[in-house]
């Protein structure tokens, strides 16, 4: 009985999981526009003189967001 309940609740949990993780990725809401990392990066020059190592490790699509997170700490 127990086995049953923990399998139950483990398949809700993932099925919960995996209908946030589609319905975020198939949103319009999150798309920045295309030429964003170009800008951010741009920025990044302009700052410091060249794009700093550890944004460079970053997806290029993080980047933008790294940014303003690093500029507002």
């Amino acid at each position: 009985m127990n086995k049953i309940i923990k399998l139950t609740m483990i398949s809700i949990a993932v099925s919960v999981s995996i209908f946030m993780l589609s319905t975020s990725l198939l949103s319009d809401e999150h798309k920045a526009p295309t030429d964003a990392p170009k800008q951010i990066e741009a920025e990044m020059e302009e700052t410091f003189g060249t794009v700093p190592v550890m944004f460079t490790v970053y997806p290029e699509h993080m980047r933008a967001s790294a940014w303003e997170w690093f500029k507002s700490t």
